[in-house]
């Protein structure tokens, strides 16, 4: 979309955070749509006015802070996954089907064990992957013993 771009084009975007992942990438893409001629509108920021000097600090600010809040949640997430595994748990989303379901199942293939689950395919295929993983390598710790 941003190759299509032409001057006299008007780039709407939701919030200013859409244009990039950092402040430099953020004004840089300003600064490369400005030179092209292609105006930018921020729906949560109508009053932005990036022709005037206040209006670019105001860009470079909240660039800046949408950087920062994205940062922390990325700290908080890898904070969060960190105590979840110190307490011996895995994170993330817990699975709509359990292992045992799963297993009972597994025998009839992955398309028809799929629909008996109400998983897809693919999905059915990572999760009976990872079962198969998890058994090998508890029959290894089992062997050492």
């Amino acid at each position: 979309m941003m190759k299509e771009l032409q001057k006299g084009d008007i780039l709407i975007v939701w919030k200013l955070d859409r244009l990039g992942r950092s402040v430099r990438e953020v004004l840089g893409t300003f600064h490369d749509l400005e030179q092209r001629g292609v105006q930018i509108k921020v729906l949560t920021q109508r009053d932005l006015d990036t022709t005037t000097t206040m209006g670019r600090l105001l860009i470079t600010i909240m660039a800046a802070v949408a950087e920062m809040e994205r940062d922390l949640s990325r700290e908080r997430s890898m904070a969060g996954l960190a105590a979840a595994k110190a307490q011996g748990r895995l994170g993330g989303r817990r699975f709509k089907v359990s292992d045992a379901e799963i297993n009972k199942v597994r025998h009839l293939g992955t398309k028809a064990g799929a629909e008996k689950v109400g998983l897809t395919p693919t999905q059915f295929a990572k999760r009976v992957d990872r079962m198969r993983q998890k058994e090998a390598l508890e029959a290894r710790e089992n062997e050492q013993k």
